[in-house]
């Protein structure tokens, strides 16, 4: 009695499931390492230093990241579609400036000043580089020293004084002895958490970070996404 050889439809299909269940493992270990490497450094600055566990050590820790934190939140979306923003730091230069200049005659002008400042920085880098196609590494370095200088044009190099106490009050203060700026960045980053999760353009913006070829093909507007996050990477970057 001879037996028939299996036909190639019928092959086994154990390793496209061993090789998918690895990838999630992997994904989830990522996930894990860097939790468990803040738990790291928890622990050994505990140990190094009596006070770095302390409530208020903690509370000046978070604030003083909480800057950096808010402007991460704007450049994690541009490095979701593999691009990067090197001008931010001088976007917020610029728009913090003339904020400041603003703040002294209305505090709600100063702010939506400044805001649409950053706004209209960003949609220069996202035009730039959708619309011409120009690398955005080369883009960015060169608005990196437009904006700057534009900061230092718009100040003629002086500091800017009478700033509205109202501003203080509100974005220096604490709410239930949390500082204000450390519950915006955590509002912040819960907003483009949302957003990327719950939204089409979050679903868009994945999309293009994992193949912009395949993304175009599906009918996303590449161009529009990439202004968009570039225009947020501009909001976020104003304090």
């Amino acid at each position: 009695m001879t037996t028939e050889p299996l036909s190639p439809s019928a092959a086994p299909v154990e390793a496209p499931i061993k090789s998918q269940k690895k990838g999630v493992q992997l994904e989830w270990v990522r996930r894990a390492s860097v939790v468990v490497g803040v738990a790291l450094l928890f622990i050994v600055f505990s140990v190094l230093t009596s006070s770095f566990y302390q409530p208020a050590n903690l509370l000046d820790i978070l604030l003083q990241s909480s800057i950096n934190a808010m402007i991460a939140v704007g450049m994690t979306l541009v490095v979701m579609t593999r691009g990067i923003d090197l001008s931010v730091g001088s976007v917020v230069g610029l728009s913090s400036m003339i904020a400041a200049s603003l703040l002294q005659g209305n505090l709600f002008l100063g702010i939506a000043a400044g805001m649409a400042v950053g706004v209209v920085c960003g949609l220069v880098n996202g035009l730039l580089i959708a619309k011409l196609k120009l690398p955005d590494f080369i883009v960015t370095l060169g608005m990196l020293s437009i904006y700057r200088g534009a900061a230092l044009i718009y100040t003629d190099g002086k500091p800017i004084y009478g700033i509205d106490p109202m501003f203080r009050a509100i974005f220096a203060g604490e709410v239930a002895g949390i500082p204000t700026p450390v519950i915006l960045a955590l509002t912040i980053a819960l907003l483009a958490f949302l957003l990327v999760r719950y939204t089409a353009l979050g679903e868009q913006i994945i999309a293009v970070g994992g193949n912009e070829e395949a993304a175009r093909l599906s009918g996303i507007n590449i161009d529009r996404v990439k202004i968009c996050v570039y225009a947020i990477s501009g909001l976020r970057a104003i304090h």
